[in-house]
């Protein structure tokens, strides 16, 4: 049986069980083995046994002498990048080719192995795949029928890195694809020219620094990864921790994992099957993570006198109280052989005490706080209230007293200890974008940060002045980049309670140029080492709250970083819309048409389709069931290519935004339809042809299809001559504006024509290859 206790699987478990971070697959030839591809080492042995059949005859002695010599070199060289260098200089382009293809063609009937299927099921990002049999991208076919998959070979990654922000997953086919000779990677010269190529680089330490890898189907020794991991490992850059799951036991294992940052998960194979990869990926799809509960917390202060007793102690000032309690128990916290039991039994021991050192004034000389001076009261929520203070040096900071039925309540009390504990985290790793945390207390329950100067976003809002998309898509973007990157801590804090009044944009009055987006109350949020229960209930439950933290489906978990996915969608909807949202209104019929509406309020930017994706970034956001939300980094990067795309139109380069773009600058004003499976808009227009324009990230081109088909009731001798003369015109009208036509079909009662355009052209000459659309659309109309 896998051995699911060691280390380092439970901390890749956790990560893709949490969803904290994007995982990417990087997968090698071990997982083709099942279906009996020829290894490398195979397809080596047949290009030998073709170069033994193509031996010149006795008659050419000498040339027969150096080909058997160069033969026998190929055959038996350690290195298989010289060894296919050889073999492809003797045996020559065609037999070379076709030998390799033979042999792998076997894959398009082999049955796809379980591991392919298994690791779509963990929804990575992507796949890095080494294999040339295809079983990568048919094995997300079978999991996800109908949807497009994004695919390119590894001499054209440098194109391709914009995928990484794309909420859609890919397939890089690093060492090519069987179909096309030109993207193999099989000889030394192939190899170094694709680890040399600076775009190449570039997109593999772009996965590595924004991504969690998973290495699986390869060995320390593989020659096809080798290269890879020692072009890495002189890369010189910390990327992270990174998982590699092997069965091998050796020290040089473990050197290279250890010399270029990768962590070890090791399996036992004694039958040869390697059935514990299985077990591996199962564990991982049925793992609900079990955490402890944080400690208890207070502030440290020189008075540590003997405590006197409960009834004593009850009658003095409300602030010598709390002094004289939080002395106590700081002790307690560091004191070796103290529980927190103990800790528990000193506050129930003092409880009337407790009870009033909830006193709280701003009216001097009562206004102290555990030596904080209280200025004025500045906010009051559902849980307590937020106060201005001083520190002793004359800093200003905020304090947020809870209210003190939480002391009596184990899981409210648990979600502040949780709370704060995540705060400290972020403040020790300096998270840019959250308020520096201070101090927290439990006697009472407090915690002091940093005072912000500024609005919290409900009050920016519903004044008006978030009114334009450059605004909605910096703060709805900034709002992400700060909890991905609380996520993607080593500790992995969520923040849990994702809300308009918990988000303060500071500077927004007075700094115009250089405000800045801070998030604040991690009180609900959770981390490694947090408890399964979150300080909201039912009863105090709102629309910003995900489902699960009120009612737990199967297979759910609060201590998800899909909760966070909800709670940001919900945000950008109350951006956009000025609306809060009803608590399970994600359920309604009408759900769709909401968001829409709340988005259509943003006034008209020059990218048109803004209203539309924003609309859909909600809803995939704010799902119902967990499994079926975005993760939090494709939230992210959809916000961020969307933000340029509404700065400078000229530097997209997602096909699927420029196709969806051009069908919402169509001029026919007729509302699009578009289709996440396919990455397609259509548009029928009344009486004329149905336009549908597709994005084709593969091949970076932007592809078009207009069909019309007769309705019956059209004069026949008319439609036969004005069919002809309008595909004529429509192929014209193409060709002038700089379209590819690729295609056309015409009998006598419909006709359809195919274009297509590289995204280059399309960035370049925008409005003049989308206007062709709609004339030749136009000129399709009987």
């Amino acid at each position: 049986m896998f051995n699911t206790n060691q280390t380092s699987h439970v901390n890749f478990r956790n990560i893709a069980a949490e969803r904290s971070r994007s995982v990417i697959a990087w997968t090698g030839s071990g997982l083709s083995a099942p279906a009996k591809i020829p290894t490398w080492l195979g397809l080596r042995d047949a290009l030998v046994a073709a170069a033994h059949e193509k031996t010149p005859s006795d008659k050419e002695a000498q040339q027969r002498q150096k080909h058997i010599s160069e033969t026998k070199q190929a055959a038996e060289h350690k290195n298989l990048w010289v060894a296919f260098q050889i073999l492809k200089r003797i045996l020559g382009k065609t037999t070379y080719r076709d030998t390799i293809r033979q042999k792998l063609m076997v894959a398009e009937k082999a049955a796809i192995p379980e591991a392919y299927k298994l690791i779509w099921k963990l929804r990575p990002a992507g796949i890095l795949n080494l294999n040339l049999d295809g079983f990568a991208s048919r094995a997300y076919g079978m999991e996800h029928p109908g949807r497009t998959l994004n695919q390119f070979s590894g001499n054209q990654s440098a194109s391709h890195t914009h995928l990484l922000k794309s909420p859609e997953p890919f397939v890089a086919n690093l060492h090519g694809t069987i179909i096309d000779e030109s993207s193999w990677v099989f000889t030394q010269d192939e190899i170094r020219h694709l680890l040399r190529n600076e775009g190449y680089r570039h997109f593999i330490s772009s996965c590595l620094s924004s991504k969690t890898i998973i290495f699986l189907g390869m060995s320390a020794d593989d020659t096809a990864i080798a290269e890879h991991l020692r072009s890495l490992s002189q890369v010189g850059v910390d990327f992270g921790s990174h998982y590699w799951l092997t069965h091998r036991t050796d020290s040089s294992t473990d050197r290279i994992a250890e010399k270029i940052g990768i962590r070890l998960i090791r399996y036992e194979n004694k039958s040869g099957t390697h059935e514990e990869v299985s077990q591996f990926f199962q564990d991982i799809l049925k793992f609900s993570p079990q955490e402890n509960t944080a400690p208890p917390v207070a502030i440290a202060t020189p008075e540590l006198s003997a405590l006197p007793e409960p009834s004593a102690l009850a009658n003095l000032p409300a602030d010598e109280i709390r002094v004289r309690l939080n002395a106590h128990i700081s002790a307690l916290l560091v004191e070796p052989t103290k529980t927190y039991d103990d800790v528990e039994q000193l506050l129930a021991k003092y409880d009337e005490a407790v009870y009033r050192a909830w006193y709280i004034s701003t009216t001097p000389p009562k206004n102290k706080l555990i030596g904080y001076e209280l200025k004025e009261q500045i906010g009051k929520g559902a849980f307590g209230k937020v106060f201005k203070a001083i520190t002793p040096s004359g800093e200003e900071v905020a304090i947020k007293v809870l209210h003190e039925e939480i002391r009596k309540t184990p899981d409210m009390l648990n979600g502040f200890r949780r709370g704060v504990q995540s705060m400290r985290i972020l403040s020790d790793h300096n998270v840019a974008g959250m308020v520096p945390y201070r101090q927290a207390s439990e006697v009472p329950t407090m915690a002091v940060m940093d005072y912000v100067e500024g609005p919290d976003l409900a009050e920016a809002v519903k004044s008006g002045r978030v009114d334009n998309w450059d605004l909605v898509l910096r703060i709805a973007s900034d709002i992400a980049r700060i909890i991905v990157t609380a996520h993607a801590l080593p500790e992995r804090v969520l923040h849990r309670d994702l809300r308009p009044t918990n988000i303060m944009l500071k500077g927004f009055h007075t700094l115009p140029d250089s405000w800045e987006v801070v998030v604040l109350d991690f009180d609900l949020s959770w981390h490694r080492n947090a408890l399964d229960v979150s300080i909201a209930k039912p009863a105090s439950a709102n629309g910003y709250l995900a489902p699960e933290q009120v009612r737990r489906g199967k297979g759910e978990s609060t201590r998800s970083a899909a909760v966070d996915s909800f709670g940001i969608g919900m945000t950008i909807f109350f951006i956009c819309g000025g609306e809060d949202p009803v608590f399970a209104e994600n359920n309604h019929k009408n759900w769709s048409a909401r968001i829409q509406a709340a988005c259509n309020k943003i006034p008209e930017s020059q990218w048109k389709s803004l209203p539309h994706r924003v609309a859909r970034l909600i809803e995939s956001s704010t799902k119902d069931a967990q499994s079926q939300r975005w993760d939090l980094p494709q939230i992210e990067g959809e916000l961020i290519r969307l933000r340029e795309a509404a700065q400078d139109p000229t530097s997209v380069h997602s096909a699927e935004l420029l196709a969806e773009e051009i069908a919402a600058q169509n001029k026919s004003s007729m509302t699009y339809k578009w289709n996440p499976d396919t990455l397609s808009a259509s548009i029928l227009i009344p009486g004329g042809a149905e336009t549908t324009i597709t994005g084709n990230e593969s091949l970076r081109r932007v592809e078009v299809t207009i069909s019309w088909i007769s309705s019956g009731q059209e004069d026949r001798k008319r439609l036969s001559k004005w069919l002809g003369d309008a595909l004529t015109k429509a192929e014209s009208i193409f060709f002038k504006a700089g379209w590819t036509t690729s295609n056309r079909n015409k009998d006598q009662m419909s006709v359809t024509l195919r274009a297509s355009a590289d995204i280059n052209l399309i960035r370049k000459n925008f409005n003049q290859l989308s206007a062709a659309i709609w004339a030749a659309a136009k000129a399709l109309t009987f």
